[in-house]
């Protein structure tokens, strides 16, 4: 029981100090960090369907487990070389 009580005690009794730190930098700067990466994920989506031609759909088009997201559309025709692009191709 020795070796459980040191798992337990050192599991629950408190954070360590790194993540009371995380926690910390979380209230202070979250806020501010999760609109930045909002605009930045938007950017990409946009670059994704101007650029390089890719179609998004909204995930509740697939039933109601797709609610709050979205699916990417890069069906095309079955013509010889059509679509065959990688996904570094499409970043690039």
């Amino acid at each position: 029981m020795g070796d459980l009580g040191k798992l337990v005690e050192y599991n629950t009794s408190c954070a360590p100090s790194f993540v009371q730190q995380a926690g910390i930098a979380v209230v202070k700067e979250g806020e501010r960090f999760t609109q930045e990466l909002v605009l930045d994920l938007k950017a990409s989506r946009d670059h994704l369907v101007r650029e390089a031609g890719l179609g998004l759909a909204p995930g509740s088009a697939f039933g109601p487990q797709g609610e709050g997201f979205v699916r990417w559309c890069y069906a095309c025709d079955t013509a010889p070389g059509c679509g065959r692009r990688t996904t570094a191709e499409i970043f690039e």
